[in-house]
């Protein structure tokens, strides 16, 4: 038995699935496409499935991973041809690899915010360079909604105009001890006037920016 990587894309209509459709998902796909996962013990025996960070219902995600365990030996090239024609575009198996850091190590995540109205670019640099860039967010059952800057944990954020609008890059905390829902700052601009037309994560990052692997 060893643990074994899934890099997957989750896009369209896919980001509509909850995160517990998309463990189940994941258990059907690994049963038709024949690979051979470890299962739990039990009453009730079901495949390994770990997943990282998982996103809120409506984001999209690129780079995204589960791992799993396996009980026996198949090439991670074979394996990927067979998940894949078990799997929806929409849900596409990208890469298959050996583990190399832990789910504990990802400390943040790079998020790309897309608008389609002209000299969006302009309004967008505006919001971006005040010093508060309030969120609302809702509180647990019987608490109270709070509200929180989200400018003091966006880092690396730069706005572009492309072909087919304008785009916002910034990376937000997306740790097991900390993390900020990156839809919150789909609201906060929705509330400043700038309508956010998708939100898509592209890549988990460690503590010092780099890919999580």
């Amino acid at each position: 038995m060893h643990p074994v990587r899934i890099w997957f894309d989750k896009v369209g209509d896919a980001k509509y699935i909850s995160h517990l459709d998309l463990v189940r998902f994941f258990g059907r796909a690994l049963s038709r496409a024949g690979i051979p996962a470890w299962y739990t013990e039990g009453f009730n025996p079901h495949p390994y499935l770990n997943f990282a960070a998982p996103l809120s219902l409506g984001a999209e995600s690129e780079n995204d991973c589960v791992d799993i365990k396996l009980e026996g030996d198949i090439p991670f090239s074979e394996m990927l041809e067979q998940l894949r024609s078990a799997m929806p575009r929409e849900i596409f198996a990208r890469l298959i690899t050996t583990p190399l850091h832990p789910f504990s190590a990802i400390e943040r995540a790079l998020y790309r915010y897309s608008f389609s109205e002209a000299g969006s670019e302009t309004v967008l640099t505006r919001f971006l360079e005040a010093n508060e860039i309030v969120a609302e967010k809702k509180g647990k059952k019987g608490q109270a909604d709070t509200q929180i800057n989200i400018k003091e944990y966006m880092r690396d954020y730069t706005a572009e105009l492309g072909a087919d609008g304008c785009t916002l890059s910034a990376t937000l905390p997306a740790g097991n001890k900390f993390s900020v829902n990156p839809l919150l700052l789909a609201g906060a601009l929705d509330a400043a006037g700038i309508p956010c037309m998708g939100v898509r994560r592209l890549r988990l990052l460690l503590a010092d920016s780099s890919p999580f692997a």
